[in-house]
């Protein structure tokens, strides 16, 4: 039962709209956000990132995935994004696949 409930839970979370518009980009984080979906009980964090170009925001994924990983975001952070460009309630966003901060890469999403 545990399986099919997992196996559900991770259909209804796939994104199936194709990552369209690629991008590498890096810069210094703005701020930090924390938020939620209604129903889901997971955070998600998203970053503000200010690039040499622009300042946007920048999906990062699960909480709980980055704090099991050992990957601690802060405020002045400089950090390199590798993501897709995505249009959310009519704001451009990055949905992030890779972080890099420092030697350190995180593969958030294949």
């Amino acid at each position: 039962m545990r399986y099919l409930i997992l196996f559900l839970f991770l259909i209804t979370t796939i994104d199936a709209s194709p990552c369209c518009n690629e991008i590498d980009m890096r810069g210094e984080v703005l701020s930090i956000q924390q938020y939620t979906y209604a129903d889901r009980a997971a955070s998600y964090i998203q970053v503000i990132l200010k690039t040499a170009k622009e300042e946007i925001a920048v999906d990062l994924g699960l909480k709980s995935y980055l704090k099991f990983q050992g990957m601690v975001i802060a405020p002045h952070d400089k950090i390199e994004v590798k993501g897709c460009l995505k249009s959310r309630q009519g704001v451009t966003i990055v949905e992030g696949v890779q972080i890099k901060k420092g030697k350190r890469t995180l593969t958030i999403a294949e």
